[in-house]
C-alpha cells in the first residue's frame, strides 16, 4: 500500500483522536490493550505476555509498515495523548482492489463513537487516496458491538465461514 513510509504515511485528526503511526513511545499503551482480556476476547490472537512480546510486536508492525502491505495506525485520544486502540487496513492477497480492516479499542472508551471516527477516516482514505474496491472485515458471531459498527458503515455479511472456522464472519463493504 502507498503512503506508508514515515515521511508519506497519513496521520488524520478529528475533533478528539489523532490517527497517527504507532511508534517505540507506544509500548505501554500497546501492552495495556494487547493483554486486556475484553479486547482479546473475539480475537484469533496470541496476547501479549509481557513488554518484550509489546515491544517485537511493535517493532514487526512498523517492518511491515514498511513494506507497504500494511497502513497501521494507533489510535489517540487527543485530550489526553494516550493511545486507545488501534485500526488497519491490508492488502488481501490476490485481491490488488481490496484490503483488510481490522480494529480494537480499549473496553473503558467503547460505546463513545470513537471507533466510528476511526472507521470514517480510514474509509475515506481507502477510497479518496487509495482508490481501493472493496474492504473486508472478519467478526466474531458474537461480537455484537463490532458487527454492528461495520453495519453502520454499510458493511453487509457476505459469508458465515472464514479462513479461521471459529464462528467468524466475512463483512465486506463495496467502495
Amino acid at each position: 500500500m502507498k503512503n506508508s513510509t514515515a515521511t508519506t504515511f497519513p496521520n488524520f485528526k478529528s475533533d478528539r483522536l489523532v490517527l497517527r503511526p504507532l511508534s517505540d513511545y507506544d509500548l505501554q499503551e500497546i501492552f495495556l490493550l494487547r493483554t486486556d482480556e475484553v479486547v482479546n476476547k473475539y480475537l484469533n490472537r496470541k496476547p501479549c505476555l509481557t513488554l518484550e512480546d509489546a515491544k517485537e510486536f511493535i517493532t514487526n508492525t512498523i517492518e511491515i509498515v514498511k513494506s507497504e502491505k500494511l497502513n497501521y495506525w494507533a489510535i489517540e485520544l487527543i485530550a489526553t495523548k494516550k493511545i486507545i486502540g488501534t485500526i488497519c487496513l491490508f492488502k488481501v492477497e490476490n485481491k490488488p482492489d481490496t484490503c483488510e480492516m481490522g480494529y480494537e479499542l480499549l473496553p473503558s472508551y467503547h460505546r463513545l463513537g470513537i471507533m466510528s471516527e476511526a472507521v470514517a477516516m480510514v474509509l475515506s482514505y481507502a477510497h479518496e487516496t487509495v482508490r481501493l474496491q472493496n474492504i473486508e472485515a472478519f467478526v466474531h458471531q458474537d461480537n455484537l458491538q463490532s458487527i454492528g459498527l461495520l453495519q453502520k458503515f454499510n458493511f453487509c455479511k457476505v459469508s458465515m465461514q472464514s479462513k479461521y472456522n471459529d464462528g467468524t464472519l466475512l463483512y465486506q463493504l463495496n467502495l
